[in-house]
């Protein structure tokens, strides 16, 4: 939620508080993570008394064209049927439909086409359930799911 509102513009604390309504304690330590994790930027805006806002890096702008498909798919499954936001083209406003495709073939990323495998920097309890779920898929139930302890 934090994301969605500093996507949508605001950016100091007690904008976040009230948006969100979320208790003081919990939003500062997620602010902070959010910050180790270089998703946010804390800036100071007034000196006396300190305050600060929370601004959008360009690791955060990275994932506005998730949040564009997670409205998406809200909006497409929302009890009532009525989509409570709508992504629209800022310059026009004319609504859009956001879809995620591949970038070399133009085909939309589906579950039957596509997946996600180890890369080089898997460890071993991360290969051995991606090997335990294609042995479950083939039809060769494994026993048990064991992966290794740690990596």
């Amino acid at each position: 939620m934090i994301l969605r509102d500093a996507f949508a513009g605001l950016t100091r604390f007690d904008e976040f508080q009230r948006s969100c309504n979320v208790a003081p304690n919990i939003l500062s330590r997620r602010l902070k993570e959010m910050v180790k994790d270089g998703l946010l930027v804390r800036v100071s805006y007034s000196s006396a008394p300190p305050r600060h806002e929370y601004r959008l890096t360009d690791k955060s702008r990275e994932l506005h064209p998730i949040m564009l498909m997670l409205t998406e798919w809200g909006n497409r499954h929302c009890v009532n049927g009525q989509p409570p936001m709508l992504p629209v083209d800022t310059a026009s406003g004319r609504p859009i439909t956001a879809v995620v495709v591949d970038k070399e073939t133009g085909q939309p990323l589906t579950i039957d086409r596509y997946e996600i495998v180890p890369g080089p920097g898997a460890g071993a309890r991360l290969r051995y359930r991606h090997d335990y779920i294609h042995q479950k898929r083939a039809g060769q139930m494994p026993a048990r799911f064991l992966p290794p302890e740690a990596d």
